[in-house]
């Protein structure tokens, strides 16, 4: 099935570059989409749960995350792949893209708002629920609006995008930390801006009315969680190499804040304050790289090399950070892990739209499978985390941080495999 353009014609819009302004309203959709959620991530939620349930603040995120992870798992492919059926006369992409935005911000009011830990993991995992739906048709928009050569340019846009959100959430999180309403709605409005923004204006695909669309059953719902590795290697082993990546940087990222508290024995105000240092730190060297290898990527035709030199540096990074004795050398490390970082995110997401098994039908479903490899990594490392963080009597988060490097290092040797692009 190919891509329909508004006009009615059957020429697919990835033939051609959309408008430079178009490029900027979806990149400023996705910044918005990331702010949202990894704001909640990388401060607040750490922050909010600290005040509602100090003693028990590990293992209350862990949960907290976890089973909100287990929504964001659920909840993406099922609608990558309602987004690839859709008939509205709005398009295919844009009601999932502005609907998504609703139900992620209704989510982020009931943690505002939240007096307790439960309550405010319901609010999470409504906010995942629905900002995973959103993202879902946006990274649908990469394969049906950008042609190949230059998808590794967006992608590094996208990936400065990503590296910006959390240094501006941060900062909101800073500024609001007396209002919990402050540091989960700012994020919230800024993000639907911009999102209904893209909406408004997407060149949207559109199903012709003749197109026959098998039912929607239980089986081809369960479909929509799987992409056969033996029939599609390269799209398997692209997807572990996400899910290797992205369990490295989970592990560093929400514990950074506990790290600075236990390892560098700063208070938990303090560490708030330094969490947005460390993310600034990290992010300017994500920014430099992720545009430059984005466009250098394209310029070789090349995918493979950049990720795994990326995967294999983030874990340089992670280890240095984990044999920390001071600050100085945890931005060092942490320096190291976001120019890794920014490079992984810019092509990475290149080679998964490259490796797509079908580019235009099941685009939306396909990334949806592969955007679980960024969820499923929170599952599982809140679960992982405890059982290292026990070693040599409990919080060991230096050992957390070298489980992380080997991840990281895992993620870098998976993408050898791959075939399909160089």
């Amino acid at each position: 099935m190919s891509a329909v353009a508004l006009d009615g014609s059957s020429t697919p819009a990835a033939t051609r570059e959309p408008a430079g302004r178009f490029t900027a309203l979806y990149v400023a959709a996705v910044f918005g989409n990331a702010l949202a959620t990894i704001t909640v991530l990388t401060s607040s939620l750490a922050t909010r749960i600290d005040h509602l349930d100090h003693a028990h603040k590990d293992g209350a995120l862990a949960a907290v995350v976890a089973v909100a992870a287990v929504v964001a798992l659920l909840v993406t492919p099922v609608s990558g792949r309602l987004t690839d059926r859709c008939r509205s006369r709005r398009g295919m992409r844009r009601p999932w893209i502005a609907g998504g935005v609703g139900v992620g911000f209704a989510g982020l009011v009931v943690m505002a708002f939240a007096p307790s830990v439960w309550l405010l993991a319901v609010g999470w995992c409504v906010a995942q629920g629905g900002y995973n739906a959103s993202g879902a048709a946006l990274s649908a928009v990469l394969p049906d609006q950008f042609p190949t050569d230059v998808r590794g340019r967006v992608g590094g846009l996208v990936g400065l995008a990503t590296a910006v959100a959390p240094v501006l959430g941060t900062g909101i999180a800073v500024l609001f930390q007396p209002s919990p309403a402050g540091m989960f709605l700012v994020p919230g409005v800024v993000a639907a801006a911009l999102t209904l923004r893209l909406a408004q204006r997407l060149p949207d695909r559109h199903l012709p009315p003749e197109t026959a669309l098998p039912p929607l059953t239980a089986a081809t719902v369960a479909r929509s969680y799987w992409v056969d590795p033996r029939r599609f290697p390269d799209f398997g082993w692209a997807w572990l190499s996400r899910f290797l990546m992205i369990g490295a940087f989970a592990a560093v990222q929400l514990y950074m804040k506990y790290f600075l508290q236990d390892e560098l024995h700063y208070s938990s105000d303090t560490s708030t304050g330094l969490v947005g240092v460390s993310t600034v730190v990290m992010v300017a060297f994500m920014v430099a790289a992720s545009v430059y290898c984005g466009r250098l990527s394209d310029r070789q035709g090349r995918r493979k090399i950049f990720v795994g030199v990326a995967a294999a540096l983030f874990g340089v990074g992670a280890v240095v950070a984990a044999g920390a004795p001071n600050l100085a050398v945890f931005e060092v490390g942490l320096a190291v892990a976001g120019a890794a970082l920014g490079t992984y995110l810019a092509v990475d997401l290149a080679l998964a739209a490259d490796v797509l098994p079908d580019q235009d039908g099941d685009a939306g479903k396909d990334l949806g499978v592969f955007t679980t490899a960024s969820a499923v990594p929170q599952i599982l490392m809140p679960a992982l985390a405890p059982l290292v963080l026990a070693i040599g009597g409990g919080h060991n988060y230096r050992a957390l941080y070298v489980v992380a490097a080997l991840f990281a290092i895992a993620g870098a040797l998976a993408v050898r495999p791959v075939r399909g692009v160089r």
